[in-house]
């Protein structure tokens, strides 16, 4: 890299920090709000006696606060509410097109729907990473609480299964856009979380367990910095 345009790299990055400086500061204190979003639309699969049909929707309201501990950093407190649909249909072929694969004739195996309904807390740190003047990346890595209750209903009869409390550390990446010094929209995928589920008292073991949840998550809010 030329020397002129090493120069010019550092004054855009300083530049960007300064913006990012002037737009934040220590102890200052902001609120969010969004929603979040995951729809997985009908999957087919093909078992050994037919064909699988699965589909999942889930829909949750999110707000939360926060105070900068540093000009890039900020501690952030959270809640969350969600309900989730969850179907899977199981067929048996009993005939079919072989010109155009279409099924013309299907016998019902199984159908499975569950519906869940989940509330969260958390606590964590946001970290922010300048990009532009007006985009910021951030991380934001978090202890999380979720009460759950769900029930299913498989081939007619329903079933009211236990509620559960899971506990979690999550750590999720995300884009700020500042629209002025008070107002930005963020946005953030669902990333990794390690969670733990205590035994129950209907003889459930504990799990514990790690995954990546961001295929097809989406989070999307609003923050507005106070004076």
């Amino acid at each position: 890299m030329q020397k002129s345009n090493l120069i010019l790299l550092i004054v855009f990055l300083l530049g960007n920090y300064s913006y990012l400086n002037a737009q934040f500061k220590k102890g200052q204190t902001f609120v969010t709000g969004g929603f979040g979003f995951t729809v997985n639309g009908l999957e087919l699969s093909q078992i050994t006696s037919g064909q699988s049909e699965t589909s999942r929707h889930y829909f949750s309201l999110n707000a939360g606060a926060g105070k900068l501990l540093s000009k890039n950093t900020a501690m952030f407190i959270s809640s969350s509410f969600g309900r989730s649909r969850y179907q899977s249909i199981k067929y048996t072929i009993l005939a079919d097109t072989t010109t155009s694969g279409m099924i013309t004739e299907k016998e019902l195996q199984d159908k499975y729907i569950s519906f869940s309904r989940d509330l969260n807390f958390s606590i964590g740190i946001r970290r922010y990473f300048p990009i532009d003047k007006k985009i910021l990346a951030l991380i934001y890595g978090r202890l999380n609480w979720n009460a759950n209750r769900s029930r299913s209903i498989e081939n007619g009869y329903e079933k009211i299964n236990p509620s559960k409390n899971i506990y979690s550390i999550v750590i999720d990446p995300g884009l700020c856009y500042l629209l002025n010094k008070r107002f930005g929209l963020e946005a953030f995928l669902q990333g990794f979380s390690l969670d733990y589920t205590p035994k129950s008292k209907y003889g459930t073991p504990a799990e514990l367990s790690g995954r990546f949840r961001g295929t097809g998550s989406l989070n999307i809010g609003l923050f507005y910095y106070l004076k």
